[in-house]
């Protein structure tokens, strides 16, 4: 999107100016998909806190947050924005080593039909989706759905999902799927980060209020080019500039 227009000079005449189309970045940040309240409600206080460091850091950017109930819903989320527009994207889900998993379930679903019957989850590849039963569910998407287009050259994407990264040596996973796919849009130094544990908003150890929730911390694992550059137990908000400085352009 056009967010609005800058007047530099084109020439030594006095005065002499002319509009200039300025593209702002996007700092997008999408989060749902769980059948109970309890953990979108985690989900959405997460968001909120990822916010505050966005603002902290980048007075520039716009930001969107968007609460999600497909996969579809990523898909439309990241594909309606500009071409190289998309500086970050934080997705905050439940999560595996080949899924982001979203259901439709209602609360009191069984669990083991949440993602069988109900399964509206992002996968890494058709045959996954199939043997998890989400090709027959409205909603359900694939990584390669995607348009990496929208990201910028540099963008920064977590996944905040349970054993995204798979362990700390796995490159055999969704984050270093996404990381790969942004590495063949020309986006060299794109960062993927993903968890190589189960992770969880207690990033004090327990007792939390909700406006304290966070999962960026335990073991998150960074990705460049759908490959491992770093493995990180700091907490909270990762400098950006440090995280560039992994990438191999």
């Amino acid at each position: 999107m056009v967010d609005k227009v800058n007047k530099v000079k084109t020439n030594y005449k006095k005065e002499s100016v002319a509009p200039v189309p300025y593209k702002r970045k996007v700092r997008l940040l999408l989060w749902g998909g769980a059948a109970t309240p309890g953990d979108n409600s985690a989900f959405e206080w997460a968001t909120r806190n990822v916010i505050k460091d966005y603002k902290a850091s980048d007075k520039t950017s716009i930001i969107e947050q968007h609460r999600i109930l497909v996969a579809q819903d990523i898909v439309s989320h990241i594909n309606r924005q500009d071409d190289d527009s998309i500086r970050s994207l934080d997705i905050f889900t439940h999560g595996g080593m080949q899924a982001l998993y979203l259901t439709t379930a209602d609360p009191d679903t069984n669990k083991a039909l949440r993602y069988v019957l109900h399964n509206s989850s992002l996968y890494r590849s058709r045959t996954r989706m199939i043997f998890n039963a989400a090709g027959w569910t409205k909603g359900s998407a694939l990584i390669g759905e995607i348009n990496f287009s929208k990201f910028t050259t540099n963008a920064k994407v977590e996944l905040h999902g349970c054993k995204t990264a798979g362990t700390e040596s796995d490159d055999d996973n969704i984050t270093a799927d996404f990381s790969a796919h942004l590495a063949k849009a020309g986006k060299a130094t794109s960062i993927v980060i993903g968890h190589a544990d189960k992770a969880n908003p207690n990033i004090n150890g327990g007792g939390e209020k909700n406006n304290e929730q966070d999962y960026r911390h335990g073991q998150r694992v960074i990705f460049n080019k759908g490959k491992i550059v770093k493995v990180t137990k700091q907490k909270g908000h990762l400098i950006e500039r440090d995280l560039e400085a992994l990438a191999n352009p």
